[in-house]
């Protein structure tokens, strides 16, 4: 496992495939370890980046003031990746909207956005659906998955093949 030191701390990541890039971005609840299923049905055709954000997993608390779409920027510096698509879920589609409204924002050419809305039950939530439109309609280059049936809010764990395959197909449109 890569390990890139950023002011002390160091974080933990996966550089997986090779092609195009997607950076995967866990939710607050989880680690880098939530995407592995979709990480390996992407590396096939895509250069997979997932990372533990710090204070996640196996990448350290931070030992001093932060911001994770720095981080996002700083670790696409590192592996030298000119542009990426980003894919969030939940707490990490905050960080994938944070990082394309910031100064990594030109390079983030394809922000997959996706903020859990799941299909459960009648309907899914309304709310976090109205949310996702809304995130996709406003941010620059933004694109929203489609609704994955069966699934709440953590997507890459509940439903990973669907998650993958509309992951590739996005990531495949241009």
């Amino acid at each position: 496992m890569p390990v890139w030191e950023v002011d002390g701390a160091p974080l933990v990541y996966d550089d997986d495939g090779a092609g195009p890039v997607v950076l995967l971005l866990h939710a607050g609840i989880a680690d880098r370890r939530m995407w592995t299923p979709v990480a390996a049905a992407l590396a096939g055709r895509f250069r997979v980046v997932r990372y533990d954000l710090r204070g996640y997993g196996e990448s350290a608390p931070p030992p001093k003031s932060f911001a994770h779409h720095e981080d996002v920027a700083g670790l696409l510096d590192h592996l030298g990746v000119e542009r990426a698509a980003l894919a969030g879920c939940s707490f990490g589609a905050g960080t994938d909207r944070r990082t394309g409204a910031g100064s990594a924002g030109e390079r983030a050419a394809r922000a997959g956005d996706r903020s859990g809305a799941g299909d459960r039950g009648r309907g899914g939530h309304p709310g976090v659906r109205r949310l996702a439109d809304r995130l996709a309609a406003t941010m620059p280059r933004a694109r929203r998955l489609p609704d994955i049936p069966d699934a709440a809010h953590l997507l890459p764990l509940e439903r990973p093949e669907p998650v993958a395959a509309a992951l590739a197909a996005l990531l495949s449109e241009t």
